[in-house]
């Protein structure tokens, strides 16, 4: 995956199914101490948690 902000992003990608549901989880992570870790950690920390109606994870705001 390539961001423009970060540059790009080696990503692993697990799905696990789940018979009973048809359904499939699917898992995307960075590999620890990587340098598309850090490049993760820093968007979460640039990210505003004001989520938009409809979006995932809405995060509650704290108070100062």
């Amino acid at each position: 995956m390539l961001r423009p902000d970060v540059g790009a992003l080696q990503l692993n990608c697990d799905v696990l199914p789940v018979h009973e549901e048809d359904q499939e989880i699917v898992l995307v992570t960075a590999d620890p101490g990587s340098a598309t870790a850090d490049a993760l950690a820093h968007l979460e920390r640039r990210t505003t948690w004001d989520t938009p109606p409809g979006r995932w994870p809405p995060r509650p705001k704290t108070q100062p």
